[in-house]
Parts: C-alpha cells; structure tokens; sequence
C-alpha cells in the first residue's frame, strides 16, 4: 500500500490499517517499514470481529486480523470489501485503485 500510497491521495482516499498489536508495536512497525498511513490498534478485539476480521489462532501469530479492504464511500457506507479467507492472501493496491476509480466515474 504504501508504495501507492500518493496514487491514493491523489484520488483523495486515506488508507487506515487496523491490527490487534498494541500503540508501540504500531509506532516501531511504521518507523520500520517508512509507512505514512496510520495503524490504528484493536488490541482489545472491541472492532475487529465486528467486520469478520478476525482470525483466531493462526499459526505461530494466535489471534490476528485478516488483511480485509473496506472502501467507504464520503457517508461512510461500505461500498465494496475484499475479504479472503486466507490470512496470508494481500489485496493488491492496483484493485483498490480501481474499484475507487470505478466508483468516481459513477458518481
């Protein structure tokens, strides 16, 4: 994501990620990885369920959350998500691009 992450801005999409490790974990994984986005903590498991997000148990890692995508429309509105079964399955940034560009151009 960050690699496209301009491409994202310039069609005025924010991107927030959303992970069960806690603040620290979170502030020393963007100093590490240069990431510009923000990674918001669900340590407490209070939203990730919500959105059948979570994986209990994963090998080696317990409880985590799955690499889904919501993209949400200016009300907020859940528009379109991708949300795969396989934990290790990745969204490719130039899906979303798309998905965002088709919805612009519908607007």
């Amino acid at each position: 994501m960050q690699r496209k992450y301009q491409d994202f801005q310039q069609k005025d999409a924010a991107i927030l990620a959303i992970v069960v490790d806690g603040a620290e974990r979170n502030k020393a994984v963007k100093e590490k990885l240069g990431l510009t986005f923000e990674i918001l903590s669900d340590k407490n498991l209070e939203v990730i369920p919500r959105y059948g997000m979570l994986h209990r148990n994963a090998p080696g890692a317990g409880d985590i959350a799955r690499p889904g995508v919501f993209l949400l429309n200016r009300e907020r509105k859940i528009i379109h998500r991708w949300l795969p079964d396989n934990y290790r399955v990745r969204t490719r940034p130039e899906a979303i691009l798309d998905v965002i560009k088709k919805h612009s151009a519908a607007s």
